[in-house]
This record gives C-alpha cells, sequence and structure tokens, in this order.
C-alpha cells in the first residue's frame, strides 16, 4: 500500500475544495434566492477544477524519482506567489 506524500500544495488545494463545496451546497440548497444559486454554480465547478488540480499535482508527486525536497520548495514558492497575488489584486479575475 502507497504512502499518501503530504505537500504544502495537496494540504492547501484540499481546504480550497473543502471550502468551495461547502459554498456550493449552502447557495445551491439553502440560500439559493436572488441569483445565489449561480454563485453556488461556479463554486460547483470552481470545485470540479480544484480536482483536477489535485488529480495533477498527486500524479506529479508520485512520479518516481523526484526529489521531496524540491517539490516542498516549489510548491511553497506557488503558494506564496498566489497569495501575494491575491492580497494585491484581490480574488476577482476579471
Amino acid at each position: 500500500m502507497n504512502k499518501i506524500k503530504i505537500t504544502p500544495l495537496f494540504i492547501v488545494l484540499i481546504v480550497v475544495e473543502l471550502i468551495l463545496l461547502f459554498y456550493a451546497f449552502y447557495y445551491l440548497a439553502i440560500e439559493n434566492k436572488g441569483g445565489m444559486a449561480l454563485a453556488g454554480t461556479i463554486a460547483f465547478f470552481a470545485a470540479i477544477f480544484n480536482v483536477v488540480l489535485i488529480v495533477i499535482e498527486r500524479l506529479i508527486v508520485n512520479i518516481k524519482g523526484i526529489n521531496s525536497k524540491w517539490i516542498w520548495i516549489i510548491e511553497s514558492i506557488i503558494i506564496i506567489c498566489a497569495i501575494v497575488y491575491v492580497f494585491k489584486n484581490g480574488i476577482s479575475i476579471g
């Protein structure tokens, strides 16, 4: 049985996935008045995209011969850059 390698990006993506699924359920099932169902739909599609990112990250991590120290360094840099981008520009894409 393979051990799951825990990486910083994996932890962040799992937390984001849980938040997106919560928002998708809340805005699609509970608070769906006044156009908020669209917010739930967008959160659901973002959760699906996030699952794709998790699968790609897991495929890269499980390649034989890759140094786990470099994976930690590169993923930490990606997370720091994403945090700086969100603080500078906000979450809005457009």
